[in-house]
């Protein structure tokens, strides 16, 4: 007998483009081998009218464990059923599926409830559970775009101009060093050049919309073995007794919001991972912190959540243009909502539920607090950009918690190495050019946090850091017909 498991991995709201996007009426045929679903999510947008285009999308990717067992295996999807107004691509590497569409151009409304159907490749075992999983993505045109913002420490410039940002007009190779139609560093002595496979943020290319929640970082840990569960958390799991009840912290309570937990006593197979940031309520009630942009990971984990999830990390020059926009004249010492001004942000109201927000939404724009929030919490229906702390292209949470990335001395990163759906037996991500020759850079300072401008130079960590203040997201290009 077959079991479904929905997944909705994001609940949270976007200023007046919100979300809440949600899978329903799973079913699977296994005469046609085809998994149909419905999709749905609050006030996704459509502005394909606008120069750039602005759209967001959902992302969806399939696991399935055979013969009712505990190993999650990544679906392969073969081929989609068209629907009429929806845009459906499946990736080059057929594991995962993203659409869009179904909104009139130059409007802002709900997506769907709409069912899809994707026929998946032959998979083994006699039958099979699954589970779907979707989150919400968001497109960034291809076009010129400005690196480096001309006062920034640690900032990119054009040749040896110091004050001049650095144009890219391309995905092609280019040189490093004080020529006209080359690159540099404020305070770098790198002789480092930029090859063409390294991603700089030119081409197309899908954002996800928030940071990687609590709520999706549980699921993730609920598919895997014990064994990858014990290296992708930080409390010790590897007997039957937990080191520790919240096992990204390693703590018996609650620290910087970080919820996710486990029973203390936990046997000897797969855990069962869940939420309490609450912990006088039953685990995974309504204000558990399930959308809480989750903190206390490793780069480790990390790239091991991107690598099952079929997406990629982001570069620091991709970084830039997720916060800057396309042709946008760089603002001296901006942040990703365009201005160069910041307000703490007040006390936190309705902590832990889907409408947690601080006291000064609404009020000030620019917010910025170290603990993480809600994904999206600053977005009202009647914010602006600034008030919302939205990019340009609309995405959200840019400064609520740091940004993890590749740098531009990480000599093996490609733009066309994704995650492949599947870690290996310890839990560790084996994408080639993820862990040798990389340059890992996260944009707040774990030892004295703090915000810093998007251009700002990058600190630059190791495989092993594990902040309180360090969050991550995935990208994945998909070429566009």
């Amino acid at each position: 007998m077959k079991k479904i498991i929905t997944l909705c991995l994001l609940f949270t709201a976007f200023l007046s483009f919100g979300n809440g996007i949600e899978v329903s009426n799973v079913s699977f045929n296994a005469n046609t081998n085809q998994i149909s679903f419905t999709l749905t999510w609050q006030n996704g947008w459509n502005f394909e009218n606008l120069n750039p285009d602005l759209f967001d999308a959902a992302y969806v990717f399939i696991k399935y464990a055979p013969n009712g067992g505990d190993t999650w295996n990544h679906a392969e999807i073969l081929d989609s059923v068209p629907v009429l107004d929806y845009i459906q691509y499946i990736t080059e590497d057929d594991l995962g599926f993203m659409v869009y569409g179904g909104l009139t151009p130059g409007t802002v409304g709900t997506f769907g409830p709409q069912e899809f159907t994707l026929e998946l490749a032959p998979m083994t075992g006699g039958y099979q559970d699954f589970k779907v999983f979707t989150t919400e993505m968001v497109f960034i045109e291809q076009g010129d775009f400005y690196a480096g913002d001309g006062t920034s420490s640690g900032r990119f410039h054009k040749g040896n101009n110091t004050s001049t940002p650095w144009l890219i007009t391309s995905e092609d190779a280019i040189m490093r060093g004080s020529g006209a139609n080359e690159f540099n560093q404020e305070g770098s002595t790198s002789t480092l050049d930029l090859s063409a496979d390294f991603p700089k943020g030119w081409s197309n290319l899908w954002c996800m919309k928030y940071k990687i929640t609590a709520q999706q970082y549980v699921d993730f840990l609920n598919c895997l073995t014990r064994t990858q569960q014990n290296a992708r958390t930080q409390a010790n799991l590897s007997g039957t007794v937990a080191s520790n009840k919240y096992v990204m912290t390693n703590t018996a309570t609650v620290l910087n919001r970080n919820p996710i937990a486990c029973d203390v006593n936990i046997g000897t197979g797969p855990i069962e991972f869940y939420l309490d940031l609450d912990d006088t309520n039953p685990p995974n009630s309504p204000n558990d912190g399930a959308n809480i942009v989750l903190n206390h990971i490793s780069v480790t984990d990390i790239i091991a959540y991107l690598d099952w999830s079929g997406l990629r990390p982001m570069t620091e020059l991709e970084y830039e243009k997720i916060s800057r926009g396309a042709s946008v004249l760089p603002v001296a010492d901006e942040y990703a909502w365009g201005t160069d001004t910041r307000v703490g942000a007040g006390s936190i109201t309705n902590s832990g539920t889907n409408q947690e927000s601080t006291s000064n939404v609404g009020i000030s724009g620019s917010l910025f607090k170290l603990d993480p929030l809600r994904a999206g919490y600053a977005a009202t229906s009647s914010s602006n950009r600034t008030d919302a702390c939205a990019t340009f292209w609309g995405i959200m949470d840019i400064h609520n918690l740091g940004e993890f990335m590749y740098g531009v001395e990480s000599v093996n990163f490609s733009q066309s190495s994704y995650g492949d759906g599947k870690l290996d037996g310890f839990g560790n991500a084996a994408v080639t050019g993820w862990t040798i020759g990389a340059q890992l850079l996260t944009t707040i300072d774990p030892s004295s946090p703090d915000l810093t401008p998007i251009s700002q130079g990058k600190t630059v960590i190791t495989p092993a850091t594990r902040s309180a203040y360090m969050g991550a997201r995935g990208v994945r290009k998909i070429y566009l017909d």
